[in-house]
């Protein structure tokens, strides 16, 4: 499996740091199809360290081959940050954490924190100081790492099964879908429980199984409230600000909403 992260919007005033190595295509592959305006480039995919240039050193080659250990790779990738250059994958699969530094060129894999051994890490989100931060479903614990794999804190705060991650770098905060828990959970930059919302139903305001956050400009939070098929936005305080979608398979229907995501031009 790959996790492609090389997706640049038209229009976005934010521009890759680096492409990674592996293409598919001579001709661009883009979205939509000429002749209307491309909005979204792939430009390629990785699994390895070696994708993306970060090779190990021969020491570090030769105890692998002496310890019978393989190369690391992906196995099943479920959420993605970048900052810096740095980019930070959450693996289930491998229940563990990656760090690919290309800078420094090193990959770095993360699988304890503190006396906690990693085994369901299914989200990441930039954190500050160059950290990231962690959702572990299985242990119900976010955790905040340094760039070096080291941990900085632990936050559970009651939650029930943490599914993703936002940090809202403006004002300290970080929200968390606790997916099992139908709500919303914010914890201050030094992990402290500020507030929460949500409970199960499909009135505005409640979930029926969030999976994933983003924040837009005005740093609303945008919920994919997943068995309601539709995407919910809130401000900071938890208000209920609009919605869009409902099950079914018609334009703009939802089947299985999942991630969600917004560009510098607001568009969702």
């Amino acid at each position: 499996l790959t996790t492609a992260f090389g997706c640049q919007v038209a229009g976005s005033d934010r521009a890759l740091s680096k492409a990674p190595v592996t293409s598919v295509a001579s001709q661009p592959l883009v979205w939509p199809s000429p002749p209307a305006r491309p909005r979204i480039r792939y430009v390629g995919s990785f699994s390895t360290a070696e994708d993306l240039g970060i090779r190990k050193s021969f020491l570090g080659r030769l105890v692998d081959v002496v310890l019978g250990r393989d190369a690391g790779h992906l196995v099943r990738p479920t959420g993605v940050a970048e900052h810096d250059g740095v980019i930070y994958v959450a693996d289930p699969g491998a229940a563990a954490l990656w760090i690919f530094d290309r800078q420094r060129k090193r990959s770095i894999e993360v699988r304890q924190a503190g006396d906690d051994t990693l085994i369901s890490p299914v989200a990441v989100a930039p954190g500050p100081d160059a950290g990231v931060f962690l959702a572990d479903s299985r242990l119900a614990k976010v955790f905040l790492f340094d760039r070096d794999g080291k941990l900085a804190q632990t936050s559970s705060g009651g939650l029930q099964r943490p599914a993703a991650l936002a940090y809202d770098g403006s004002d300290g905060r970080l929200y968390v879908a606790d997916s099992a828990g139908q709500r919303i959970v914010v914890y201050s930059r030094s992990g402290a429980r500020l507030l929460s919302w949500g409970k199960r139903g499909t009135g505005p305001g409640e979930f029926n199984y969030p999976t994933d956050l983003a924040l837009d400009g005005r740093g609303d939070v945008l919920v994919t409230d997943a068995l309601n098929y539709r995407i919910q936005a809130f401000d900071r305080q938890g208000r209920f600000l609009w919605e869009f979608g409902h099950h079914g398979d018609g334009s703009g229907d939802f089947a299985a909403p999942k991630g969600v995501a917004v560009d510098s031009k607001g568009h969702v």
